[in-house]
């Protein structure tokens, strides 16, 4: 495999026939809820942390869902898990301005690949994807 910066995670949170986005405040679009790994951070540490961060929600990890793989040097190396609630509330935070959990079928507009990502969950694959990210 070839060396990345330091990897990023993602979590596509399910409850119901739901998902978990949040709205960023530097750039205001819906996201799945992610960020950077920290030194001596495990991945689904990493994630859990990022979560919480940013919405105010725990979360348990159901799988690892996909690795993508950056096509230049401003995309990360980022791990796409599947969650399920646990506990918490909304909470907005620094990185965000709204959290929302959106009917699967009625998704706000999403910017690259956070449509790609949810789609790769829905499938339900049985290996974990492994794919260059597409924007």
């Amino acid at each position: 495999m070839p060396s990345f910066k330091q990897p990023s995670v993602i979590g596509a949170v399910f409850q119901n026939s739901k998902i978990l986005l949040v709205k960023r405040r530097d750039v205001p679009v819906w996201v799945l809820p992610g960020g950077g790994v920290d030194k001596e951070e495990g991945l689904e540490e990493a994630l859990r942390r990022e979560i919480w961060e940013e919405s105010g929600f725990h979360v348990k990890v159901l799988r690892k869902v996909g690795e993508y793989f950056p096509i230049n040097r401003l995309a990360n190396y980022t791990h796409l898990f599947e969650c399920t609630l646990i506990s918490g509330e909304a909470t907005l935070s620094q990185e965000t301005r709204e959290v929302e959990f959106f009917d699967i079928d009625n998704l706000p507009s999403l910017p690259p690949p956070y449509l790609d990502w949810i789609q790769d969950c829905l499938k339900q694959e049985k290996e974990i994807i492994q794919k260059y990210l597409t924007g």
